[in-house]
């Protein structure tokens, strides 16, 4: 016993030796066991990444394809509109003059039109100048100028008057010829250019009423004032049930 406790104390016990050894390859096996479990749970993270990470990418592929494949509808029909509405728009109407508003300084320094008085920054005013008339001369007598006002009196005017039609934009409502029409009412719509065909009225303002066709594949978006109505360039009627 004596000696068995030597070789203990002394590390050179065969029984120490051999659980020293199975210690050991414990050990080994155990940081083994451990790498490999960590390269497994390493491949199922980078696999689990690269799943959600392309299921994330084709979504929002999709997502971008549908936002174009819109937007390109989009324009389209913006663009059919904006045809529509340019072919639909009466061209032949007088425009406004357009006014272009500038200073004092401007004009003058450019040598543009001086709007002031002709006594600014004490510039002497110019005499207005009359214009000299040139004198009638009449190449008929008395009595056959007489004769042919006779005969003017006598014979029907060749021009028929144009008919006026009674017309007034109200809030949010239309009156043509002693008939009320609602903003969001279908009528029918009559016009020189295009003929008879059903619309709705859009909006009521104080000068333009805005006329859009009911029926879907027709994108005509038709704008008329007051004169339209009245010189009878358009025409509307109700729309019986």
């Amino acid at each position: 016993m004596e000696q068995e406790l030597i070789m203990m104390q002394a590390g050179s016990h065969p029984a120490l030796l051999e659980r020293l050894k199975q210690l050991d390859d414990q050990t080994k096996k155990s940081l083994q066991h451990n790498e490999i479990e960590y390269e497994r749970k390493l491949r199922e993270i980078e696999d689990e990444y690269r799943y959600r990470n392309n299921i994330i990418f084709e979504s929002t592929k999709k997502k971008i394809d549908d936002l174009k494949e819109t937007m390109m509808k989009e324009l389209l029909m913006l663009e059919r509109k904006m045809e529509i509405e340019f072919a639909s728009s009466d061209i032949s109407k007088p425009a406004a003059a357009s006014l272009i508003e500038a200073n004092k300084k401007t004009l003058r320094g450019r040598g543009g039109v001086l709007v002031e008085p002709p006594t600014y920054f004490n510039s002497t005013p110019k005499a207005p100048q009359h214009t000299q008339q040139a004198p009638f001369v009449c190449l008929l007598k008395d009595s056959e100028v007489n004769a042919d006002l006779k005969v003017c009196q006598i014979l029907p005017s060749p021009v028929k008057g144009r008919r006026n039609y009674d017309v007034a934009f109200l809030k949010q409502k239309l009156s043509y010829e002693g008939k009320g029409y609602k903003q969001g009412e279908e009528i029918f719509l009559e016009s020189s250019e295009y003929g008879k065909f059903t619309a709705k009225i859009e909006n009521i303002n104080e000068r333009i009423v805005t006329f859009k066709a009911s029926q879907p594949w027709d994108m005509r978006l038709l704008h008329m004032c007051t004169s339209d109505f009245v010189e009878g360039r358009v025409k509307v009627s109700k729309k019986k049930n």
